[in-house]
């Protein structure tokens, strides 16, 4: 049983004006850079608690960003989730109480 859980929104689609910095030529390339840069980095050094970190992407994410999610579960465990939206409704239940997740629906 994980003692934290971590939801990461990586790529999932979005509207309004996310949808726009989404659209910018290079927003991707960027984002993977911050990722492997600060985040990645920073909970992989997370060593005191277990950690179970949930990261959505996008399931059109392009092969080659598929292709470098492997190395980061394997440097730091993460559970990549792919889903087109993600809701309250449909994400994991977390109880601030017992610190538990659920399986994410697929």
């Amino acid at each position: 049983m994980p003692d934290h859980v971590l939801l990461t929104r990586f790529n999932l689609p979005t509207g309004g004006a996310e949808r726009l910095v989404r659209a910018r030529e290079g927003w991707l390339v960027d984002r993977v850079q911050m990722f492997e840069r600060y985040c990645l980095p920073s909970v992989t050094a997370q060593r005191e608690a277990r950690v179970t970190w949930i990261v959505y992407l996008d399931p059109a994410s392009p092969d080659w960003l598929r292709g470098r999610i492997e190395p980061w579960v394997r440097r730091s465990g993460l559970v990549p989730v792919f889903r087109s939206s993600v809701s309250p409704a449909t994400s994991p239940p977390i109880s601030p109480r017992t610190s538990s997740v659920g399986t994410p629906p697929c």
